[in-house]
């Protein structure tokens, strides 16, 4: 399998954020709808094959939550993680409203991928462009707005 563009590249960071994730989205004992759809996107986002989703998703459903990660390789940021967690915003961004627990991903996720206040930025600026080219961009646009003005 050849490299896809905008692939992360890091394996075992994927699947680290992956996991990490799906822990925060655990706090409360259950997956809602809105975090499943975001965990979902985030998966694909950081080309974790199906499988090894559910493998984790597993781990934590079976009480065997232990899953074992090379910590170096952890620490070195993948490419394309700005694109997977500019896809988990615009997921969160998707519907009339963000949970409490949409914003405990989308803020374990800023965390664990240091994303700074510039970075956050240049995010924001390409789904505003984005939002331009869709229908119903005023929507995004002021659903991003409500977002921001929680405040990083």
């Amino acid at each position: 399998m050849g490299l896809r563009v905008g692939m992360v590249l890091n394996l075992e960071r994927s699947k680290y954020l992956y996991y990490m994730t799906v822990e925060k989205a655990l706090d409360d004992n259950i997956i809602t709808g809105d975090e499943s759809k975001i965990l979902s996107i985030l998966g694909k986002s950081l080309y974790l094959e199906e499988n090894i989703q559910q493998e984790i998703m597993n781990s934590f459903r079976e009480g065997n939550n232990s899953f074992d990660f090379d910590l170096d390789k952890v620490e070195e940021p993948g490419i394309g993680e700005f694109t997977a967690y500019q896809s988990a915003l615009i997921a969160a961004l998707d519907d009339e409203i963000i949970t409490d627990d949409e914003w405990a991903l989308l803020d374990i996720l800023r965390e664990l991928m240091v994303i700074q206040p510039n970075h956050h930025s240049m995010i924001e600026q390409s789904i505003r462009s984005r939002a331009k080219n869709l229908d119903g961009e005023e929507k995004l646009v002021n659903k991003l707005d409500r977002f921001l003005s929680r405040g990083l």
